[in-house]
């Protein structure tokens, strides 16, 4: 059999010891694996147990394992494409494969809290859904919930994600024309901006009026932004190590994928954070953005909301749009309800005279208003 020593095919790693030359990189005998199981499993017993009062010490040792095997696996990886030029053009495919992938897979995680914050919004007073209307009183946002303005803090808090996924394009084109004290000049005002971002959200939740726990409205606003937060602050760390390898000359026009990585992560993060603004914090505002502004100004006009196609077929219970109009007083059982129409007949609701005796039956008692 031939020796081949030092082959490369396609820009692909060295063949030592009479290896069959090849375009694919065969990784190392690694630890890291191994010891990414159990840190990932002592992190999940750690939240765990820390969800029953106990184990907190266990989360943290937890936490810092998963830190540790990634900071070591990916120095490793770093190794591997900087110094020992093992990753050929088709680990580079690969690579971006598996990084699309990942972003896919975040894709549907944010699905599903978008599906669940749009199925108590646009089926607020759903008949089937008695218990949800009776939390909510029948509109959105929820009886009792003050929301933020989404032309103050939150429209600040866009600009800087929009001017941060400006300055990463910046850095990517100063990469593939070889400028790299410009590409990292433009990332070191990318992660500034991260960094900015996440104050703000900090400073949002400070001021915020309502807790996790305030029903269904607080629960699906702080799961989404917060988890939101939560990846501006990996993609900040991200970037960050890209920022380094920069200073460092790790990139090259040709041999950039770390940092085309963090990009593609950070423009999913940003376009993530526009679905946000427009559907939780401006679309979901409710009366909050239809207030009279200073210096007899009026505020941005209060988008539409409309009934639903299950509003014609009375299933729903009317949506109360009119700060004057309440169910109920909190403090006793007297009904703050006027006069309204009466309320059409639909499947799974009991006959009632009108819609001021089923308003009053869900906040007082009374079971006229209630459900089969």
């Amino acid at each position: 059999m031939t020796d081949v020593t030092a082959s490369t095919v396609q820009d692909g790693p060295p063949q030592q010891d009479g290896g069959i030359p090849h375009p694919y990189h065969l990784v190392n005998p690694s630890p890291w694996p191994l010891l990414g199981a159990f840190a990932a499993g002592l992190l999940a017993v750690g939240a765990v147990l820390s969800m029953h009062g106990e184990g907190v010490w266990l989360l943290i040792l937890g936490f810092v394992a998963v830190l540790a095997v990634m900071v070591g696996w990916w120095r490793d990886v770093i190794h591997e494409s900087v110094v020992e030029k093992a990753h050929s053009a088709v680990t580079k495919l690969g690579m971006r494969y598996g990084m699309l992938f990942f972003i896919a897979s975040e894709v549907m995680f944010f699905v599903a809290f978008f599906w669940a914050y749009f199925d108590a919004h646009l089926f607020v007073n759903e008949a089937q859904q008695y218990a949800r209307v009776e939390a909510t009183g029948g509109v959105w946002p929820p009886e009792g919930i003050k929301t933020f303005d989404p032309f103050h803090l939150p429209f600040l808090m866009t600009l800087v994600l929009l001017l941060s996924g400006c300055t990463v394009t910046w850095a990517h084109h100063a990469i593939l024309e070889g400028k790299q004290d410009e590409a990292a000049r433009a990332l070191g005002i990318t992660v500034l901006l991260g960094v900015v971002f996440s104050c703000l959200q900090a400073y949002e939740y400070a001021q915020a009026y309502f807790g996790f726990t305030d029903g269904i409205y607080a629960s699906t606003f702080y799961m989404a932004t917060g988890f939101h937060g939560l990846h501006v602050i990996i993609g900040t760390i991200f970037l960050a190590v890209c920022w380094w390898r920069c200073a460092q000359g790790h990139f090259t026009p040709k041999s950039h994928f770390g940092f085309e990585a963090a990009a593609w992560y950070w423009h999913f993060v940003d376009v993530v954070w526009l679905f946000l603004f427009v559907s939780v914090y401006w679309w979901g505002a409710g009366a909050h953005c239809c207030r009279r502004g200073t210096g007899g100004r009026s505020a941005p006009p209060c988008p539409r909301f409309p009934a639903g196609n299950g509003a014609r077929h009375g299933r729903y219970l009317p949506r109360i749009r009119d700060p004057a109009i309440r169910p109920a007083d909190p403090a006793s059982d007297r009904c703050l309800a006027p006069d309204l129409p009466p309320l059409r007949q639909g499947a799974g609701l009991r006959q009632v005279s009108g819609a001021r005796e089923a308003l009053c039956g869900l906040r007082t008692g009374d079971r006229a208003g209630r459900y089969r």
